[in-house]
């Protein structure tokens, strides 16, 4: 019976010889749980885990800035969730590829998915591809409510780095995340060649057929510089190869507060002219290699202490572009109405605008729009082959929409369709802002700020014969032109009404003065002085006039008055005198008394 027993308890260890170490782990000393299987370190849950699984943190963890060898798994889609936990103090120093949390992860046959997760100070170096929570992902991959705070030092020595993730080779969407990073923190990638680096994400190639993602990200007090493909959010958005030639990407929702992004190399000659200083607060480039993808950004905004620089010094930059685009391919780009862009370039026959919506996705002072332009090449640019921006018929545009163009020079000759003009205003020498404008529109708003004038007769007269000539103009100009001739003649025509009635008022307060039946001299003052104020030029001129008038009139009436006076002496001195005899008669009558 001994022997039997020895032998199921030798057998019992054996079979426990076999199974990893964190599977025999219980939930008092473990960090992660698969399933029911609990597991000492995450390393051990990443090489447990099957696809399809899910890895569950179950407690914070401080990495007390030891050493950390990034989590790599390939040909395996499965679920991390940090269940709201904490990982502080993550220190990754490597001169390899894909550093962070995570190193290389993802299947192209199926999904991972990281989520509910919080870093706290994060330093993470590498050669390329480094993100604080993945630095590399493959397939169809979702990163959701996630926190980055603190220190954030994010560093790729070569290219593309990110503040959640380094790059992605597939298909990603990004919800909720968030960087919350303290003064000093920054993300960037290498200054003199490479490029990518973004607040959220450094390059998202998209090589699906989905669509990919960023929504809903915060970035705050962080410095993001590189070569190139620079962005408060995302440094590259890229569909590959032109694989999937409908495929939509959305930037949308997204927000940047005291963000620096610097774009840091490159000759003259590369950025004049292949625009490798794609640098915006929002995306820094965007391209589909001729696979002609939607671009949708919409809904981003800026606060705060934001700038966009170049340290080169070949480019100038828009300080605060959201967008620092750069086509490749035929990219349509659609960002409904924003119109704080950077870059836009073009190659071969592509589009380099493209903003468009349905109804009430543009609105503009509370007050909705349908717009649509576009603005391409048709072969060689020139003046009689130009580039063509142009609205559908049926469509909506607003005076206010702008569009920033990199214009290389002369090569862009702007040109409009019928009822609309292109006002051009030189932001530098190779960068230009086009307004493309409504002739009827700009007819209609100067119309109604000449009816908003008060009406009399010779107001109502002088806007008459402004908007008649107004409705006859073919041009912008000629619009303004008579707009601004009309207001300077209601403006004199206000002021010389304003002038009469206080020169009326002043006359009448002279007539008063003077009394109801004056002498004859004082009526020559008074008509003296009532002529002088007939010519004076000015309200102020009047009421000088009108002062000197009203002392001589008092002057005069002194004048001719001085009897008055003395009677009115006299009389103060006879009841003086009365006073002194009453007084005088009193003591008298007191003494005869006694």
């Amino acid at each position: 019976m001994k022997r039997k027993i020895l032998s199921t308890l030798l057998a019992v260890l054996m079979l426990a010889a076999l199974l990893p170490l964190g599977a025999l782990a219980d939930d008092t000393d473990a960090v992660a749980k698969i399933g029911d299987t609990y597991y000492n370190t995450l390393a051990e849950a990443l090489a447990a885990v099957k696809n399809g699984g899910t890895i569950t943190l179950l407690r914070d963890i401080d990495l007390d800035n030891q050493p950390w060898t990034p989590l790599s798994r390939s040909n395996v889609g499965f679920t991390f969730d940090g269940d709201g936990h904490t990982i502080s103090n993550l220190k990754v120093n490597t001169t390899s590829n894909s550093a962070g949390l995570f190193g290389s992860i993802g299947f192209s046959e199926s999904t991972t998915t990281i989520r509910n997760l919080n870093l706290h100070n994060v330093d993470v170096r590498g050669n390329s591809y480094v993100g604080a929570v993945a630095g590399w992902i493959t397939g169809t991959a979702v990163f959701e409510n996630i926190t980055v705070s603190g220190d954030v030092k994010v560093q790729a020595n070569a290219q593309n780095a990110g503040g959640i993730l380094g790059h992605s080779a597939g298909v990603i969407t990004v919800n909720n995340c968030h960087i919350n990073a303290t003064s000093g923190s920054y993300v960037k990638s290498n200054t003199t060649s490479g490029g990518g680096a973004g607040g959220i994400v450094g390059f998202a190639a998209n090589e699906g057929s989905k669509a990919c993602t960023i929504s809903n990200c915060t970035v705050k007090n962080l410095d993001v510089s590189g070569y190139h493909r620079i962005g408060g959010i995302v440094g590259m958005m890229q569909l590959v190869s032109g694989i999937y030639p409908s495929v939509h990407i959305y930037v949308t929702d997204n927000s940047v507060e005291n963000v620096h992004v610097t774009v840091t190399g490159g000759s003259a000659a590369t950025l004049n002219n292949r625009h490798d200083a794609q640098v915006g607060l929002i995306v820094g480039a965007t391209t589909d290699n001729g696979g002609r993808s939607r671009h949708h950004y919409y809904n981003n905004t800026y606060s705060g202490d934001c700038l966009v620089t170049a340290t080169t010094g070949a480019i100038d930059i828009i300080p605060t572009a959201l967008y620092g685009l750069w086509t490749l391919g035929a990219a349509r780009v659609k960002d409904y109405g924003q119109t704080n862009v950077g870059w836009y370039n073009t190659n071969g026959n592509a589009d380099i605008i493209y903003a468009d919506g349905a109804a009430g996705e543009v609105t503009f002072g509370g007050t909705e729009y349908i717009t649509f332009l576009t603005a391409y090449r048709a072969g060689e640019s020139s003046a009689d082959n130009p580039f063509i921006l142009h609205t559908d018929v049926g469509y909506k545009l607003k005076p206010t929409d702008k569009i920033y163009v990199e214009a290389n020079g002369n090569i862009f000759y702007p040109f409009a369709d019928a009822g609309y003009e292109i006002q051009v205003t030189e932001i530098s020498e190779t960068v230009k802002l086009y307004e493309l404008i409504s002739v009827a529109e700009v007819k209609a708003e100067k119309i109604a700020l000449l009816n908003s004038y008060p009406s009399s007769e010779v107001i109502d007269d002088i806007i008459a014969q402004g908007i008649a000539v107004i409705n006859a103009a073919t041009t912008v100009e000629e619009v303004i032109n008579a707009y601004n001739s009309t207001v300077q003649a209601i403006e004199a025509a206000l002021q010389a009404a304003e002038l009469a009635a206080a020169k009326a008022e002043a006359k009448a307060r002279l007539v008063e003065a003077a009394g109801e039946d004056p002498s004859a001299a004082m009526q020559a003052i008074v008509d003296e002085y009532c002529a002088r104020i007939d010519s004076a030029e000015t309200i102020s001129e009047v009421e000088s006039i009108e002062e000197e008038g009203l002392q001589a009139i008092k002057a005069q009436y002194d004048k001719e008055h001085p009897i008055k006076e003395l009677i009115t002496i006299e009389k103060i001195i006879r009841k003086f005198f009365g006073y002194i005899g009453k007084i005088i008669d009193f003591i008298k009558s007191f003494f005869t008394f006694t």
